[in-house]
């Protein structure tokens, strides 16, 4: 009978420790913090009529965001990527390249999550901003070049991905984005790529 009549209290007392957790799952007008990482997959580039072919690379970025709503947030992010060249291809003509694409991207993004609250949430979102890029190629076919250029670029991205609850707000996800970077003295020319990365969140 004693064990009968400690149920009712232990009931309650596990019910107000659940009770913060379920608030936090919300974050309805926090700002966070995020971390992400992973690899990136360049599109092919037409230049001035000849096309660059790419390596696998990678990325990681830094993201400081705030919510709007329950289901609206947005943020400011820093990115770095690096991907090497693989090829040229010359009217048919390929040729081994020796050089390195890098950027530093500062983009403004908005994102909509329909479940937010819950431990499984995906969203999506756009952005835009500035890529801040160095090309650097050291030979061709063999020619040593050792040239090195570097512009500054209207970029676009779309995201697409999804969080999980880990406790008291943190979370771990997978995300993918498209990056465009269009050059602004020739808009015919852009760079294109495919990111999938690894996420972790926190609020703050």
């Amino acid at each position: 009978m004693k064990v009968l009549s400690l149920a009712p209290v232990a009931f309650s007392v596990a019910m107000l420790l659940a009770a913060p957790v379920a608030a936090e799952e919300v974050h309805f007008g926090n700002n966070y913090g995020r971390l992400s990482g992973g690899i990136l997959v360049m599109e092919d580039a037409d230049i001035d009529g000849d096309t660059l072919s790419f390596k696998t690379g990678w990325t990681v970025s830094g993201v400081i965001g705030t919510h709007l709503s329950e289901q609206f947030a947005v943020e400011a992010e820093v990115s770095y990527l690096s991907v090497d060249i693989d090829k040229l291809n010359m009217g048919g003509a390929v040729m081994p390249v020796d050089g390195s694409i890098e950027s530093i991207l500062t983009m403004l993004n908005a994102y909509f999550r329909p479940m937010q609250g819950n431990d499984f949430s995906p969203y999506i979102g756009a952005g835009a901003g500035a890529a801040f890029i160095t090309y650097r190629i050291d030979n061709i076919g063999g020619i040593q070049i050792n040239g090195k250029d570097r512009s500054s670029e209207p970029v676009f991205q779309g995201m697409a991905g999804f969080d999980v609850d880990l406790n008291a707000g943190q979370k771990i996800g997978l995300k993918y984005r498209y990056l465009h970077i269009v050059d602004g003295a020739d808009e015919g020319e852009k760079l294109g790529g495919h990111a999938f990365e690894l996420q972790y969140s926190l609020p703050f």
